[in-house]
């Protein structure tokens, strides 16, 4: 399964392809040069030319039922409305879940 992985946060939103045993395609750009994620996210797909499985975004805010309105942005960040658009399944999170679930997998 290739997964569409993002960093979002206030300053940096970071996209990369995780496709099961490494990270691909991975840009850094700066948040605010778009008006929303959505905006970053057409860029990298048309950048990349790579058509995702499925997408989880760790987000810098609260996050309730799959969405968030970002603690540093303007941006509202749905994960039923990504998904609809995208066309594949998304998953949001806030960003310190996602760094706390990513420790479960660290080796000594």
């Amino acid at each position: 399964m290739r997964v569409l992985v993002g960093d979002i946060g206030g300053t940096s939103t970071r996209l990369a392809l995780w496709d099961g045993g490494a990270l691909v395609h991975a840009q850094t750009r700066p948040s605010g040069a778009r008006p929303d994620l959505a905006g970053h996210l057409a860029d990298w797909l048309r950048e990349t030319n790579v058509r995702p499985d499925a997408a989880s975004l760790a987000v810098a805010g609260p996050v309730h039922e799959e969405r968030c309105v970002t603690t540093n942005l303007p941006w509202v960040v749905d994960a039923h409305a990504l998904g609809s658009w995208l066309g594949i399944p998304v998953r949001v999170l806030n960003d310190f879940e996602a760094a706390a679930r990513g420790t479960a997998l660290l080796r000594p």
